[in-house]
């Protein structure tokens, strides 16, 4: 708290994904967790926003492939790409075959610190950006949008922090959030203004916040600046 050092390297001296990718018996754990948290949201997220007036979507950091599969599921003329380290999508393949997508999806290995897939209609970055400080996230979105096309979006699946913090539950969900992106990662939840000056940093520009009912997560959905 009082340095905004992350616990993790200040007591492994790596970051929590260099720590993970060099002990994979906890890489395990950690992933099968996020599949979790990824299967408790993705119901919310397909019954709420409209991905059918995308052709093809690229998931940055999609791990396993969860969310793709299904909103290509629910969206029967969208084709779709999980893009992550080679470790993070291996087991892409069985989960988009097992769900019958596919033929409609591929798993493209790479690193969003270098560059992301071309010309995709839509970027998906769940639980992405809240993970890195304001330099690694500029660089992340940077990449984006050299990808995008002059109409392609830019959608994160993040909790967006309110202005003003109160007692309620969802407030205390986020704030708890933000303290582990500190103490884990080294990253932070942000508001919606936050959001907005790092996507302008990217040459990107927000459209719109489009709220979860009943929930801490919105989309922050973001065009080419």
């Amino acid at each position: 708290m009082r340095t905004g050092e992350s616990g993790t390297r200040r007591v492994y001296g790596v970051g929590t994904f260099e720590y993970l990718a060099a002990n994979p018996d906890e890489a395990v754990i950690f992933n099968a967790a996020m599949a979790e948290n990824t299967r408790r949201l993705t119901e919310l997220l397909v019954s709420t926003y409209d991905f059918s007036r995308f052709q093809n979507m690229v998931d940055i950091g999609g791990g396993n492939g969860a969310l793709m599969a299904a909103i290509l599921a629910a969206n029967a003329g969208v084709h779709g790409a999980v893009f992550d380290l080679p470790s993070g999508i291996a087991q892409a393949p069985r989960c988009l075959a097992d769900a019958g997508v596919g033929m409609r999806c591929e798993a493209i290995a790479g690193d969003f610190f270098r560059s992301v897939p071309e010309a995709a209609d839509a970027y998906i970055l769940k639980y992405v950006i809240h993970d890195w400080d304001d330099a690694q996230s500029v660089k992340i979105l940077s990449n984006c949008r050299k990808a995008m096309h002059q109409s392609s979006k830019v959608l994160l699946i993040e909790r967006v922090m309110p202005e003003r913090m109160d007692a309620t539950p969802i407030c205390q969900r986020i704030a708890m959030a933000d303290m582990n992106m500190l103490a884990m990662p080294g990253g932070q939840e942000r508001t919606e203004q936050e959001y907005r000056i790092l996507l302008e940093a990217a040459g990107l520009s927000l459209e719109r916040t489009t709220a979860m009912p009943g929930s801490e997560i919105s989309v922050v959905e973001a065009k080419r600046g």
